[in-house]
């Protein structure tokens, strides 16, 4: 199915490969509490020479679960399957465990991102994104269940609650509980805007750096936006063979205080991912990656939603006459931290 989607898109097009770099397949972080702060995907290896001004739209959707036991447990032994996660459960388990580590959280996302990028040397480029943000345009969650069964993969209680549910619920260990159960409501997010360096390479090899500021945008009580300034640089290597693209890429992103509802406390976070593309053809990539990135809340006591974590993407792109088409697919790796159970993200770039 994703072959014949981004396949199509080429259908009918001249048989040339575009000589304009692509990036490797993978995501930012697409995690309910993560999503309004400064994050990095892929770097955009592009180098638009001066005046030149490339475009580029993204919708991604993603599915976040994740609980520590208490929930479960409270949920099932009041018989309560298959129905929303209540204020009334989160307070009894605040007056039953105060002192432990506790969170819930369910949410489907969508996120609509254009990137505008302008070439002001041959090595040097600015860009800036515009980000639109949703959390009740697309519920995907009975489908994410679907997916996880195809692939023996656990639920881990996803299916014990209501697909659509939306929920941050959160209690740090002797503090107070934040519970939001509210749908938040549709709009812009944080505006981010980056100048990239791009070098010339050298035979297969090159390499870039970016440095990104995000403006508090949006707003933070719909977690559209984070409500701090957040700043963060990437750098990335690349070896590009006749068949075989390699990426390495690191980034690091000082997040602001925020105000953020859950009131977490957040710290500079790292980011780590490499990547594999083969090309098939003239216009068609396939690849993957593995991202490792630390948590925005790593100096909190909270488990899971502290540790570091880890996804794994899989895409696929087509060169076609306007540009190129890419599809990824990301997936939580559950022995490691906090990310997104799942997502789904097409891209379109235009030369």
């Amino acid at each position: 199915m994703a072959v014949a989607l981004v396949g199509g898109l080429g259908r009918g097009a001249p048989a040339w490969a575009s000589d304009e770099p692509a990036p490797a397949f993978g995501e930012r972080s697409f995690h309910v509490l993560h999503v309004p702060f400064l994050d990095f995907g892929p770097a955009d290896p592009r180098r638009p020479a001066p005046g030149k001004l490339t475009l580029s739209v993204e919708a991604a959707y993603a599915s976040t679960f994740s609980s520590t036991w208490h929930a479960l447990t409270y949920h099932r032994q009041e018989g309560l399957l298959g129905r929303p996660f209540t204020r009334e459960e989160a307070e009894r388990i605040h007056r039953d465990f105060p002192e432990e580590r506790m969170f819930f959280l369910a949410s489907d996302l969508l996120r609509v991102a254009a990137t505008g990028r302008v070439g002001i040397s041959p090595a040097i480029s600015v860009s800036a994104e515009l980000v639109y943000v949703s959390h009740d345009a697309v519920h995907g969650g009975s489908a994410v269940q679907a997916f996880h069964r195809a692939f023996g993969l656990d639920q881990s209680g996803r299916a014990e609650f209501p697909a659509d549910a939306f929920d941050i619920v959160v209690q740090r260990p002797g503090g107070p509980m934040t519970f939001d159960d509210r749908v938040p409501a549709s709009g812009w997010g944080d505006t981010t805007v980056t100048a990239s360096f791009r070098p010339a390479g050298r035979g297969r090899w090159s390499a870039g750096a970016d440095a990104a500021v995000k403006a508090p945008t949006g707003r933070a009580r719909d977690e559209n936006g984070s409500g701090s300034w957040d700043a963060g640089a990437l750098a990335f290597l690349r070896r590009d063979g006749r068949r075989w693209e390699l990426d390495a890429e690191a980034s690091f992103v000082t997040p602001g205080s925020g105000r953020l509802a859950v009131g977490l406390q957040t710290a500079p976070f790292a980011r780590l991912l490499l990547g594999a593309t083969r090309r098939f053809g003239e216009r068609t990539r396939i690849g993957a990656s593995v991202t490792v990135e630390q948590s925005p809340f790593r100096r909190e006591a909270l488990g899971d939603l502290s540790r570091p974590g880890m996804e794994v993407a899989l895409g696929i792109s087509r060169d076609a006459r306007f540009g190129s088409a890419a599809l990824t697919i990301t997936e939580n790796v559950p022995a490691f931290g906090d990310r997104a159970d799942f997502g789904l993200a097409l891209r379109l770039r235009f030369f």
